[in-house]
């Protein structure tokens, strides 16, 4: 009697590769929706909940193999969740765009806006900004365009100060806003700052006012109005805007925009973030010279909410809800404050956003935050008077 032959079973590698990417997906997925641990994840986490829109189509496509095995029906059921789960900053923020009392695009276009398109380019003039202690500062400038060329009247400028907790960056971080900006009639001006931990608090500030004051000299030259400025900034670049806005009582300066800053640095380094995503605390002894025990003046100083009341002008402020960086709790406070002195504040919260969410021009946080910029400033610095 002849044996039968045995028959190998082929492994069902694609199966097994589907369920394998299924769940890395999902693991990925779970970062907009949770804290972000280290550093590297929460740069990561940027990715997750400004692209996810971009994923989880792609996601989905694992349905057409739902009939081949049970690994590949369990991968697509773990990929469904997982592009639910990416879709959940894009839901938020038609929440959010639903609530918006400024001009608005339809959802579908809107959405459309996060697939499609691109900002239109303004190249900038590279300035050298000379400042007190022979610092030479680089300012990036941006020439207004669109109904300021066309009416033939002088613009407001918007000055952008950029973020790099104090100690680094550069004006060309973030552009494409101030294309945008530039392209619809604003002059727009991004500088820079001397850094810590070699330079303290208040050579930052005093830097931006210096280049502040040179724009303001030049203005007939760069063509913009000298008595309609607007400053706006990220992060640490936040932080300066504010202060320059509120501490010097500048009448030339019309209004103010924030976008994630530290507004109480006495609290923010009580309540420090994350080690293992931020070193706050020892950012903020690098930048103002110490601890609040021992600097406690110096603190209040470098923070915008001790000078902020009803005289501040109108204020901006755009803050995620999943900040790790810069806390959420920052933006509220300093709202309160302005809210209850009856100032005309605006506080927008992003739910699902994180710190520097509007570094992906094509994610709902850059989409609806210049949305609300473009109507701050409709508001407080039109482009005629």
């Amino acid at each position: 009697m002849t044996a039968r032959p045995r028959v190998r079973r082929r492994t069902p590698l694609v199966g097994m590769f589907a369920l394998v990417t299924s769940l890395v997906l999902l693991a990925v997925a779970i970062l907009a929706i949770i804290p972000a641990p280290t550093y590297n994840l929460w740069k990561l986490k940027i990715l997750v909940t400004e692209c996810g829109h971009f994923v989880a189509p792609v996601a989905l496509l694992s349905l057409l193999f739902w009939r081949r095995s049970k690994l590949t029906r369990a991968a697509a059921v773990i990929a469904a969740i997982a592009s639910c789960i990416l879709l959940v900053p894009t839901i938020n923020a038609l929440h959010v765009l639903r609530s918006l009392p400024e001009p608005r695009p339809s959802v579908f276009r809107f959405i459309g806006s996060l697939y499609s398109g691109r900002e239109i380019p303004v190249t900038p003039r590279r300035l050298m900004i000379r400042v007190p202690g022979a610092a030479v500062l680089p300012t990036d400038f941006y020439t207004a365009r669109g109904r300021t060329k066309a009416s033939g009247k002088a613009g407001p400028l918007i000055v952008v100060i950029h973020g790099g907790s104090w100690q680094g960056g550069d004006p060309a971080q973030l552009a494409p806003l101030n294309y945008r900006l530039a392209h619809e009639g604003y002059a727009v001006a991004a500088i820079s700052y001397r850094f810590a931990p070699r330079e303290k608090f208040p050579t930052q500030l005093s830097d931006v006012r210096e280049q502040v004051s040179w724009l303001r000299a030049n203005a007939r030259e760069l063509g913009f109005d000298p008595d309609r400025i607007v400053v706006m900034g990220r992060s640490a670049g936040g932080q300066l805007a504010l202060l320059t806005a509120y501490a010097d009582r500048d009448p030339f300066v019309i209004g103010t925009i924030a976008f994630y800053a530290p507004a109480d640095l006495t609290w923010g380094y009580a309540h420090p973030s994350p080690p293992r995503v931020h070193p706050s605390q020892r950012l903020l002894r690098e930048y103002v010279g110490g601890e609040p025990v021992t600097h406690a003046r110096a603190y209040a100083t470098a923070s915008p909410i001790t000078f902020a009341d009803s005289a501040s002008p109108p204020t901006l402020l755009v803050h995620g809800g999943s900040d790790e960086l810069v806390s959420i709790e920052h933006s509220k406070r300093l709202a309160n404050v302005l809210l209850r002195a009856r100032n005309p504040a605006r506080f927008v919260i992003l739910p699902w956003a994180t710190h520097g969410c509007d570094y992906i021009v094509r994610g709902p946080c850059y989409q609806i935050s210049s949305i609300v910029v473009e109507g701050f400033l409709l508001r407080v610095a039109p482009i005629s008077n």
